[in-house]
């Protein structure tokens, strides 16, 4: 898999905006962090630099 070069600053909301758009799609319960990383073409790696799980990333959504 060839990674996506993403800012640093821009990697966090890239993977917040991704994620919601996989929960629109599969739902929060059938959405996994491979999912998002699949979409984002990141390894899942990059989504723990910034988040411990999906909860955390829901919660932001949650937020705005």
């Amino acid at each position: 898999m060839k990674v996506r070069k993403i800012s640093s600053t821009a990697l966090p909301w890239e993977i917040v905006e991704t994620a919601y758009s996989c929960f629109k799609k599969k739902g929060f319960d059938k959405t996994t962090i491979s999912d998002i990383c699949k979409d984002l073409n990141i390894k899942d790696s990059q989504f723990h630099r910034y988040f411990n799980s999906l909860d955390e990333v829901l919660e932001i959504l949650w937020a705005r």
